[in-house]
């Protein structure tokens, strides 16, 4: 099981991953136009729709490589699945890099920064997964942490010199440089590279990093594909609407972000064993949603003045695109994380990626059909009747192959609940 101590440093480390993303959202919502702002957010699609591409192509395969391997053929793990990380975005930078070159759009000049920041995050992300599939959460949290302090200095220098959004591009390769460089002595690159190229351990990323890479693309595409619906039906300032509704939903997700990364290597770990793996997935599910559900509700009330306060007052009619997307965040997506790492894990990650293009095809049509007739109140409807759909084939798929009940789930958080307030009444109560 997962310890209470790897919970708080995971969580930790999963807060400084994701706070800056968020701070640099409200930088720039705060510092720059709407219209720039909403450019600004078709850059970060493109960039999290590739990044979620490479991570999906070797982090699968990373972790059980460091799970089931030996140390000698570990090394030689590690370096096939680096250096087809590595492979990959130089492939993709150069793409986007030239059609920064050739297209003139008011956006598309960003993409001329775009490899400086790739790269850099590139190896930083892979570190991450190798001192996850360590359990090594502190070394994650020292990471982040870095990489946070860096960005705050880079993000004042910004904004003392008046400088263009490129620079801010520039300021988070710089963040990431750093975050790599903190931890660097935790990575055992000299036997990395020291070890042989072997063609054979190509095959894991073939069978686990295909399918997630497919299903990455099915799924990064659709959830992102509404900011370019907004931008050719509506305008850049409603797409700068959508994107900080979205942004700032991910909030809801750094719990189970943080469990997620966790769980995924106990899944592999114990991949046979049908009874730990039904157990690992209801009681941590549960726990983690009745963390999740109550901080989830108050967000919901607050941000109609919350929204305004923190980005700006542009942003004040975005609160009831967010309560639906911090609301999908908070009770589905969870349940649809986890299951992909539990088929991935148990070697069939193509179950995952059928339900995820059929939920993605579903979603891009009435993602479109919606925006169009209703506008952009139509983006979240059409979310949150997809990722409906999606939690009832989850229950389904769970339970033929892992005799898994959703309803489970939340039958143990209203134990949960039942608990915590017998002790807590037992402690406010008891007799002097």
């Amino acid at each position: 099981m997962i310890s209470w101590q790897q919970r708080v440093w995971s969580l930790a480390s999963n807060a400084l991953e994701s706070v800056p993303g968020v701070g640099v959202i409200i930088f720039v919502t705060r510092i720059y136009s709407t219209e720039q702002t909403g450019a600004w957010f078709l850059f970060i699609a493109i960039f999290g729709t590739a990044g979620a591409l490479r991570d999906a192509l070797v982090q699968a395969a990373l972790v059980k490589s460091c799970m089931l391997h030996d140390d000698e053929s570990r090394y030689k793990a590690l370096k096939v699945n680096l250096s087809v990380s590595l492979f990959f975005e130089l492939c993709v930078s150069f793409v986007l890099f030239t059609l920064g070159v050739c297209l003139t759009d008011a956006w598309t000049s960003l993409l001329l920064f775009y490899p400086a920041y790739s790269l850099s995050n590139t190896l930083y992300r892979w570190q991450i997964f190798y001192l996850r599939s360590q359990m090594n959460a502190r070394a994650v949290f020292t990471t982040n942490a870095t990489g946070f302090a860096v960005l705050i200095v880079s993000l004042a220098c910004i904004f003392l010199s008046g400088l263009s959004l490129r620079w801010l591009v520039v300021g988070l390769a710089a963040s990431s440089i750093c975050g790599v460089v903190a931890v660097i002595t935790k990575i055992p690159y000299q036997k990395i590279f020291a070890a042989k190229w072997k063609k054979s351990e190509l095959q894991p990323i073939r069978q686990l990093g295909l399918y997630a890479m497919l299903r990455e693309a099915t799924s990064s595409v659709s959830s992102r594909i509404n900011l370019f619906y907004a931008n050719a039906l509506l305008s850049l300032s409603a797409t700068a609407l959508l994107g900080v509704s979205q942004r700032f939903a991910q909030i809801a997700l750094l719990p189970n972000n943080s469990i997620q990364a966790l769980l995924f290597p106990l899944f592999t770990k114990n991949s046979h064993d049908k009874v730990t793996i039904k157990n690992l997935y209801e009681e941590n599910l549960a726990q983690l949603l009745a963390l999740t559900i109550p901080t989830a509700i108050l967000g919901t009330i607050v941000s109609p003045w919350l929204l305004p306060l923190i980005a700006g007052r542009s942003y004040e009619s975005g609160w009831g695109v967010l309560c639906v997307y911090v609301g999908v965040a908070t009770i589905i997506t969870p349940f649809g994380t986890a299951f992909g790492s539990l088929v991935t894990a148990m070697s069939k990650p193509n179950i995952a990626f059928r339900l995820v293009t059929l939920n993605s095809v579903l979603y891009v049509a009435l993602g479109f059909v919606a925006m169009k007739y209703i506008g952009l109140a139509g983006a979240p409807l059409a979310y949150l009747a997809t990722e409906i759909f999606g939690l009832w084939r989850i229950n389904t798929l769970l339970q033929r192959e892992c005799d898994i009940e959703i309803a489970n789930v939340f039958i143990q958080i209203l134990r949960i609940y039942k608990k915590g307030f017998n002790r807590i009444t037992s402690l406010t109560f008891k007799p002097a």
